[in-house]
């Protein structure tokens, strides 16, 4: 079982996270109020019929689905998060929140399936864990200082698919994943792309990565905007790319 603790944000927002050797949880805070304040998703919603199904590729403890489900609360959702403590927390939120219609996935999502590949795990930053650390140089602050190396397993996303053939449309595919971006859109077949209505992801622009992943989604017929990711310096080239199909 992970190691969690239950965190209360406010009088009236407690949710469980991976406990912070630290006890400040810095990071809860700053995503909660990424994703409930700055308003980084909420435009996305409109994208996702009432019964809508939705995919959060990089769940971590769930703060996106939460916010997701109180305003869709007959969608569909599936949580993929592949660190053992974010999914122990996810699926208490789940449950503490009473949230219906959740799948939580233990795995991890990228460009071809493999049973074991390591992942560096943060526990005072678990939100930022990833298997691509050496793209995380830039940032110095101290919560990424403490890590740990973990083993995951890694499927594509058209490999879940293949399991779940109820899921035969995807309103909204969000992916937030350190880095592996590009890898979860490679691990879509093109058959599956078609369910895709429409996607926001959160890409840092290094090495072409940007316009490699916009390149892509116009490829399969999407249009797509861009806007720095709030509350981090511009100089960090991070983003939240937001990606619809044209009217018909």
């Amino acid at each position: 079982m992970g190691d969690v603790s239950l965190v209360s944000l406010d009088d009236e927002f407690r949710f469980y996270t991976p406990t912070d050797p630290a006890g400040d949880y810095l990071e809860l805070k700053w995503i909660f109020r990424e994703v409930f304040e700055e308003d980084m998703y909420r435009a996305m919603f409109a994208e996702v019929p009432p019964d809508g199904v939705v995919l959060d590729v990089g769940a971590n403890v769930g703060l996106f689905t939460l916010l997701l489900k109180r305003e869709r609360p007959n969608a569909v959702v599936h949580a993929f998060e592949p660190a053992p403590d974010c999914v122990e927390a996810l699926r208490r939120n789940v449950d503490l929140q009473g949230l219906s219609d959740v799948t939580v996935h233990p795995v991890g999502i990228g460009a071809e399936g493999r049973s074991s590949v390591p992942f560096t795990y943060y526990p005072r930053a678990s939100g930022n864990s990833t298997r691509y650390p050496e793209q995380k140089k830039n940032y110095g602050h101290g919560l990424l200082k403490e890590s740990s190396t973990i083993e995951v397993e890694v499927q594509t996303l058209s490999a879940v698919l293949a399991r779940c053939p109820e899921l035969a449309r995807i309103d909204l595919l969000k992916i937030d994943v350190e880095g592996a971006e590009e890898d979860v859109l490679l691990g879509l077949a093109e058959a599956d792309w078609k369910k895709v209505n429409a996607l926001v992801i959160e890409v840092e622009d290094l090495d072409g990565r940007l316009g490699r992943i916009e390149s892509l989604l116009a490829a399969q017929g999407f249009s797509t905007t861009r806007e720095y990711v709030p509350m981090v310096p511009k100089e960090h080239r991070l983003f939240i790319v937001r990606a619809t199909r044209p009217p018909a």
